[in-house]
């Protein structure tokens, strides 16, 4: 009996190492397939293409969501989920509420439409960041006067552009939804936009620190239903609705974790 448990214990082992050096092969062959990409994408900078345009969409816009795409499609140890994700989602301008775990929210809300434009702290403020990703899409400081960022963003919405938001504010890697900011959820009312949810679940592989590449597991993207502009049903105060949302997304949340984890 105690041989047979030695080899049990020995088998174990193997598996253990195998994942991990599977793991690491996949990574490795996604990150080789980003690299000779990201040449080809980098030097569109260089190229005098604008976003000062009439449409929403533009080069830049377009190729971004297209790359986020591609590389959530080439990260081989990512499998992903999308919930009541339809074609027509984005058609008209909204607010897109997305809570926030891990670096893959970047690609994951950067790929669902191109008429897109993000609201954030002040980290794009370096020079550098500023340069190689604001030329493709526009951010917008959360920080600043609300009111002027309205008429700021005004022309965006007229041009049917939604509008991308992680209200925690901070990166969470402790499996739950921490406290909304109501900055977003101002502009909201401001400028009279639908709400749209967008639940993000990650398996703890992926929450755990680690590079990019070597992150494997389960993404669980789930849609909530839309909330109307000027509906009463989650409050009448930007206040109200920042705390409604943010109690549907955690009981959502929750509901996940359960089903994943049990």
């Amino acid at each position: 009996m105690t041989y047979f448990c030695k080899i049990l214990r020995i088998i174990s082992m193997i598996n253990k190492v195998w994942r991990k050096l599977w793991v690491f092969l996949l990574g490795f062959i996604s990150f080789l397939i980003f690299m000779i990409t990201s040449q080809f994408f980098t030097l569109l900078i260089l190229f005098p293409f604008t976003n000062e345009k009439k449409s929403a969409r533009t080069f830049y816009t377009n190729m971004l969501t297209l790359y986020a795409r591609f590389i959530l499609k080439t990260h081989l140890n990512l499998k992903i989920r999308y919930h009541y994700k339809s074609n027509g989602q984005f058609l008209h301008p909204m607010l897109i509420v997305c809570n926030h775990q891990s670096i893959i929210d970047v690609p994951v809300s950067l790929s669902l439409t191109s008429k897109i434009r993000v609201l954030n702290n002040n980290w794009h403020n370096n020079k550098l960041s500023r340069f190689f990703i604001t030329k493709y899409i526009g951010f917008y400081s959360i920080y600043n006067d609300l009111d002027f960022l309205a008429d700021e963003l005004k022309p965006s919405i007229d041009k049917d552009c939604s509008l991308l938001v992680f209200p925690e504010g901070i990166m969470s890697r402790e499996k739950k939804i921490h406290r909304f900011h109501k900055g977003g959820f101002y502009l909201a009312q401001k400028l009279n936009l639908d709400i749209q949810p967008v639940v993000i679940y990650y398996s703890d592989s992926i929450i755990k620190k680690s590079w990019f590449y070597l992150k494997n597991g389960n993404v669980i993207i789930k849609f909530l239903d839309p909330i109307r502009a000027n509906t009463q049903l989650y409050g009448s105060t930007y206040q109200e609705l920042t705390n409604n949302v943010m109690a549907a997304m955690r009981l959502e949340y929750n509901a996940i974790k359960a089903a994943q984890e049990s």
